[in-house]
C-alpha cells in the first residue's frame, strides 16, 4: 500500500495541490485541513491506481471538492481573528515584552500561539505565570527540539484565525501592526475584480536592533532590513502547503514558491512594524552565507519545476502529524 500512496502523493504533487496522504485505520486518509479531509476505502484505491485516465479523474475530483470546502470555510468565518504564532527556545529575556506587544496592538481580534521548542531556561515559566489564564494565549511544548519553522507550522496547523502571522520569541511589534495590514490587505481585495489579482499576503518591513551583554535596553545601533514580515490569508497554506522545516531560510522560499505558483504579495515599503532584537555579532540568520542561501531557495524552486511539490510541504513525520490534527487542544 505505500507505493499506492506515492502514486497517490505523486499525482497531487504534479497539480501542485497541497495534501497529506496516509494509511490510518486500514482506509486511506487524504487531508488537507480539521475539516477537509476524505477517507477512501483501500480497495477503492487499489482499483483506480491502475488506471491512469481514473486515476487522474480520481484527483480532479477530489481537488475540486476540497477547493470548495477550502472555499466554504473562510467565507462562513464570522470573525477576521489574527493568529500569531510565536515559535520559541530559549527566550526569557524578551518573552513578555514579546507578548505584551502583541496583545496590545489595536486590533482586538487576536488569537496567540506560544510554541517552546524545548526551553532549557524560564521562558514557559514566565508565560504560564502571566498568560496561563489569558483565553487569548494558547500555549504548547514540543517533547523534542525541532527548529523554528517546525513550531511555526505547528501553530499554524493549531490556529483559528482567517488570517495569521508570526511573530518570533525574541521580537516585538508595534501596536498598530496588525490593524494597519489588515485593513490595508481587505482594502485592497475590495477593490479588485479578479480573483486572480488578489493579495494572499500584505508584508511591512522590520529592523534589527541590536544590542551588547543581556541588556536589551544597552541598544548599540539599530538597520532597518529591506526584507519583509508577512500577515498571510489562512487559506494560504491550505493550497501552498507549510514551510520547510529547514534551519535557516525556509521563509524566504516560501515566499518564492508563492510567487512560482501565481499567489500575489504586496510588499509595503513604506511601514516599518516589526522589531528584532539582535545580540552583537550573534546573529543566528546571518552566519549562513548568501549564497548558502540562495543554493537552498534555488533548490526549493526546481523540486517544484520538477513537479515534486507535496514533498516539501508535508510537516512532520505520520505518528506526531496524527497527534497534531486529532488533539487540537491548550497545553
Amino acid at each position: 500500500m505505500n507505493d499506492s500512496i506515492q502514486i497517490l502523493r505523486n499525482e497531487f504533487s504534479k497539480k501542485l495541490f497541497f495534501v497529506r496522504i496516509f494509511e490510518h485505520n486500514n482506509k486511506i486518509l487524504i487531508w488537507n485541513d480539521h475539516k477537509i479531509k476524505m477517507e477512501i476505502e483501500l480497495s477503492f484505491i487499489r482499483d483506480i491506481i491502475d488506471d491512469k485516465i481514473k486515476l487522474d479523474e480520481f484527483t480532479d475530483v477530489i481537488i475540486r471538492e476540497m477547493t470548495k470546502k477550502i472555499e466554504k470555510k473562510y467565507v462562513e468565518m464570522k470573525n477576521r481573528r489574527v493568529s500569531v504564532v510565536i515559535p520559541n527556545h530559549n527566550n526569557e529575556m524578551y518573552i513578555k515584552k514579546t507578548i505584551d506587544s502583541i496583545l496590545n496592538n489595536t486590533y482586538k481580534d487576536i488569537e496567540v500561539i506560544f510554541v517552546d521548542d524545548c526551553s532549557t531556561d524560564n521562558t514557559v515559566k514566565i508565560v504560564r505565570e502571566n498568560y496561563g489564564n489569558d483565553e487569548r494565549v494558547k500555549i504548547y511544548e514540543n517533547k523534542v527540539n525541532r527548529g523554528a519553522y517546525y513550531c511555526r507550522n505547528k501553530g499554524i496547523l493549531l490556529s483559528t484565525g482567517y488570517y495569521v502571522t508570526v511573530v518570533d520569541g525574541d521580537d516585538f511589534i508595534d501596536n498598530e501592526k496588525l490593524e494597519y495590514e489588515v485593513t490595508n490587505l481587505e482594502k485592497f481585495n475590495s477593490e479588485k475584480e479578479s480573483e486572480d489579482l488578489k493579495f494572499w499576503a500584505y508584508g511591512t518591513q522590520f529592523q534589527r536592533i541590536y544590542f551588547e551583554g543581556n541588556d536589551i535596553n544597552n541598544v548599540t545601533h539599530i538597520n532597518k532590513s529591506n526584507s519583509f514580515v508577512f500577515l498571510f490569508q489562512r487559506r494560504l497554506f491550505n493550497y501552498l502547503g507549510y514551510f520547510q522545516n529547514n534551519r535557516f531560510g525556509a521563509d524566504s522560499e516560501y515566499a518564492k514558491r508563492a510567487r512560482m505558483l501565481g499567489f500575489r504579495f504586496y510588499l509595503d515599503k513604506k511601514r516599518l512594524f516589526y522589531n528584532a532584537y539582535t545580540i552583537a555579532g550573534k546573529n543566528l540568520t546571518q552566519i549562513h552565507r548568501a549564497e548558502e542561501r540562495r543554493d537552498y531557495i534555488g533548490k526549493c524552486s526546481d523540486i517544484i519545476k520538477r513537479k515534486e511539490y507535496i514533498e516539501m510541504a508535508l510537516l512532520d513525520e505520520k505518528e506526531h502529524f496524527l497527534e497534531l490534527i486529532m488533539n487540537n487542544k491548550k497545553k
